[in-house]
C-alpha cells in the first residue's frame, strides 16, 4: 500500500503519525510513504519588510521522500 503523508506541523499531523506508529500494519517495508508539506508564498508587501538572508531560508525546495 502506498501511504501519502501530508505534513504541516499541525496537531492533527501529530496524531496521524501516532496513529500509524501505534499500527503494526501500516509499518514496514511492504509499504510506500511519501511526505509532503506545503507553504503559501510570502507576498511581496511582506518580502519588501525582511532581510534577504531571512527570505533565503525561508524557501525549501521540493523534496519528495519514500
Amino acid at each position: 500500500m502506498n501511504i501519502l503523508i501530508a505534513a504541516d506541523g499541525s496537531p492533527y499531523t501529530e496524531r496521524m503519525l501516532a496513529y500509524i506508529g501505534t499500527h503494526e500494519d501500516l509499518l514496514g517495508p511492504k509499504h510506500g510513504y511519501t511526505v509532503i508539506t506545503a507553504a503559501l508564498k510570502i507576498s511581496d508587501r511582506a518580502a519588501g519588510s525582511v532581510a534577504t538572508q531571512v527570505l533565503a531560508r525561508c524557501t525549501v525546495p521540493v523534496l519528495i521522500v519514500r
